[in-house]
C-alpha cells in the first residue's frame, strides 16, 4: 500500500471511529433501557406495598425510577417528584439512591451532535474535492493536427489560433485572442482528439475535464471546483483548459429555485467570471466541446466568451477515406478490400464508429486465424455496427415467421430500391443478436448534406415498407401485422416531426403544449399519407416483393448483386 493510500485509509478510519464513538454517546440511553422493562407506576406502588422492592435508584435527570426484582430483571417506570414521595418510599423500608442532574451530560448529546455534523461535512468534502485536475505538460503532448483525418479549414483556423498565442506580434499589436472556442458537433466526431492536437501544435500544457465533474452534492463546491481549475491554469500558463460536454452545466439558467437549482447556476455564474477574470494575454485558452449548442446559457456564447464556434461534423467521404486509411495503416489489407466502397458503406458515421468498424475487422481476421483483413471482414463489422449485434448462426423461426419476416424484409428492400437515393447492400432474414428478425442494409452512393421535404417523405414509406408488405400478404386485414413493425414505426414517426417543422416553417416547440398538438396533427398527416404511398407503391410491384421474399426464403440472405438481378 502506497503513502497517499495509507494517508487516505487512515483519515477514513478516523472518521469512521468518530462517528461510531459520537453514535454511542448519543444512544447510549436507547441502548441501557434495552435491557430494561418498563412497568405502570399504579404496579409500581403495588410491589412496594407488597414488600417485593428493597432499593430504587432515582435518576432525576431522566426522571425515572429503576429497580431489580428477585427474577434478577431491572424495571423501570416514571419518577413521580412530589414532596412525600421519598418519605413513603423510606417507610415501606425501600432505600434509594439519588443520581443527581449532570450539566456536563445535558451538554454532551447536543455537543455530540455538532461534532457529527462537522464530520459528515468533511467526509463529503473528501468525496467531493475541491478539484485535482490533471495537467498534462506540453513536453508530454505527442498529438499533432497531422493524427487527425480531414477537417482541413478547421485544422487552418486552429491553426492560426495557435500562431496567435505563440507569435508576439498580435499581442504587441493589440489584437484580441479569442478567449474561448466552442467544439459543435455529434459525439464521436474527434473534438477532444481536435483540442490535444491545438495544445500540441501550439507547445502548450493541456488540462482536460469533463463539465461533470464540477456537479457537487455540496452547496458551493462546484463554483469552488471551476476556481481551482482556472487557478491551476495561470499557474502553469501557457495552457489549454479542454471542457467536454460543456451544457451538462452551462446550460440556460433557470428560475428554479431548488438545492441543485440554485448550485447549477452558481457553477455558470463562476465560469462566466473565471472567463472574464483572465487576460488573453496570460496565455490561457479554453476549448469547450457541446452536443447541444442551441442549449447553452446566451451568457456563454455572446462575444467575448466563447465567441469562435466551429461545427465538428461527421466525416465526409474523402475523410472517411483518411480515416479508413489511418485506423488500419498498421495492417495488411487484402486485395478485395477498397476504401472507396467502404466509405460509401460508412456514409453518417462518426469518426469514432468508424474506428470501431476497422477494430472490428481486424478482430474478425485474427479470429480466422489470418493475417491479412479482407474484405468479408469489413462486412461483417459494418453489419454488427449497424445492427448493433452478431447474425445469429442458427434461427430458431418456424416456417410461418420465416415467410413473414422474408415478406417484410422484401418489402424495406423493394421499397427502398424504389423511391430513395440509395442503393440495397445486404437482405436477410437471419435473426440478430440484438433481437432483429432480419434487416436491411440501404448504403448511399454518395454523400448528400441536405435532404428534401420530398426525399424524407418517401424515407418515411421506406420505414413503412415492412407493414405494408405484410398488410398487402394478410389481404389488407391489419390485425395479421406483427409486432415487428414498432422499430419502423418509431423512426417513421420522428421523421414525420422533423418533415413537419421543414415544410411549414415553424419551430413548433417554442410554444410549449399547444406545439406540441399541432406539431402531432400535421405529422400524423404526413404519416397517413406515406402510408398511403408505401401500399400503393408494393401493391403496383407485388410481383417484385414476391420473387424477393422466396428467394429470402430459399437462400436466406441476398447480396446487392442478387437482388438487382430481380429487377433485370
Amino acid at each position: 500500500m502506497g503513502k497517499s493510500k495509507k494517508k487516505a485509509f487512515t483519515k477514513y478510519a478516523v472518521i469512521i471511529a468518530s462517528f461510531l464513538l459520537i453514535a454511542l454517546v448519543l444512544f447510549s440511553p436507547k441502548l441501557a433501557k434495552m435491557g430494561q422493562t418498563k412497568v405502570s407506576y399504579t404496579q409500581f406502588v403495588s410491589q412496594v406495598k407488597n414488600n417485593e422492592i428493597d432499593e430504587v435508584k432515582i435518576d432525576e435527570e431522566t426522571d425515572k425510577i429503576t429497580y431489580k426484582l428477585e427474577d434478577g430483571k431491572v424495571y423501570y417506570t416514571n419518577y413521580p417528584d412530589y414532596e412525600q414521595f421519598r418519605n413513603e418510599l423510606l417507610s415501606e423500608g425501600v432505600d434509594i439512591e439519588i443520581q443527581e442532574r449532570n450539566i456536563s451530560g445535558e451538554i454532551i448529546p447536543y455537543l455530540s451532535i455538532l461534532i457529527y455534523a462537522m464530520l459528515i461535512f468533511v467526509l463529503l468534502r473528501m468525496i467531493n474535492p475541491g478539484g485535482k485536475y490533471n495537467i498534462e505538460s506540453s513536453k508530454n503532448i505527442k498529438t499533432r493536427f497531422s493524427d487527425v483525418a480531414g477537417m482541413e479549414e478547421i485544422k487552418e483556423d486552429l491553426l492560426f489560433l495557435a500562431d496567435m498565442m505563440k507569435d508576439e506580434k498580435y499581442k504587441q499589436s493589440g489584437a484580441r485572442l479569442p478567449k474561448g472556442i466552442l467544439f459543435e458537433g455529434p459525439p464521436g466526431n474527434g473534438k477532444t482528439l481536435l483540442a490535444r492536437a491545438f495544445a500540441g501544435e501550439t507547445g502548450v500544457n493541456f488540462i482536460a475535464v469533463n463539465a461533470s465533474e464540477f456537479s457537487s452534492s455540496l452547496v458551493g463546491a462546484g463554483s469552488s471546483k471551476v476556481r481551482n481549475l482556472f487557478k491551476k491554469a495561470k499557474a502553469n500558463k501557457p495552457c489549454v483548459i479542454f471542457i467536454d460536454e460543456i451544457d451538462g452545466v452551462g446550460s440556460a439558467r433557470s428560475s428554479d429555485n431548488s438545492a441543485a437549482g440554485r448550485e447549477m447556476n452558481t457553477i455558470i455564474t463562476a465560469l462566466l467570471n473565471e472567463i472574464d477574470g483572465f487576460n488573453t494575454s496570460e496565455g490561457i485558452m479554453v476549448i469547450a466541446a457541446t452536443n447541444r449548442a442551441e442549449s447553452l446559457d446566451e451568457a456563454l456564447v455572446r462575444t467575448g466568451r466563447f465567441d469562435r464556434r466551429l461545427v465538428i461534423a461527421p466525416p465526409d467521404k474523402q475523410t472517411r477515406i483518411k480515416l479508413l486509411k489511418l485506423y488500419s495503416k498498421d495492417r495488411n489489407m487484402a486485395d478485395d478490400v477498397s476504401f472507396d466502397a467502404l466509405a460509401n458503406r460508412t456514409y453518417g458515421c462518426s469518426s469514432s464508429e468508424i474506428e470501431c468498424i476497422v477494430n472490428e475487422a481486424i478482430i474478425t481476421c485474427v479470429k480466422n486465424n489470418r493475417t491479412t483483413v479482407c474484405a468479408d471482414d469489413f462486412e461483417q463489422a459494418i453489419i454488427q455496427m449497424t445492427v448493433k449485434g452478431n447474425v445469429k448462426k442458427h434461427s430458431n423461426q418456424n416456417e410461418d415467421e420465416r415467410c413473414l419476416t422474408a415478406y417484410h424484409e422484401a418489402g424495406h428492400a423493394v421499397l427502398g430500391r424504389l423511391l430513395s437515393k440509395s442503393e440495397i447492400s445486404l437482405v436477410t432474414i437471419r435473426p440478430t443478436t440484438s433481437g432483429a428478425g432480419g434487416f436491411t442494409l440501404i448504403d448511399n452512393t454518395e454523400d448528400i448534406n441536405y435532404l428534401t421535404v420530398e426525399d424524407i417523405k418517401n424515407k418515411i414509406a421506406v420505414c413503412y415498407g415492412g407493414r405494408a408488405s405484410e398488410f398487402l400478404l394478410s389481404g389488407k386485414d391489419a390485425s395479421k401485422i406483427s409486432s415487428g413493425t414498432n422499430k419502423d414505426i418509431k423512426d417513421a414517426t420522428e421523421l414525420a416531426v422533423s418533415c413537419v417543422s421543414i415544410s411549414t416553417g415553424i419551430d413548433y416547440r417554442i410554444f410549449s403544449a399547444q406545439g406540441e398538438k399541432e406539431v402531432m396533427k400535421s405529422a400524423q398527416s404526413v404519416l397517413e399519407a406515406a402510408w398511403e404511398n408505401a401500399v400503393s407503391s408494393l401493391e403496383k410491384n407485388w410481383k417484385y416483393v414476391e420473387k424477393t421474399a422466396n428467394l429470402l426464403i430459399e437462400k436466406e440472405t441476398l447480396s446487392k448483386e442478387e437482388f438487382e438481378e430481380i429487377f433485370e
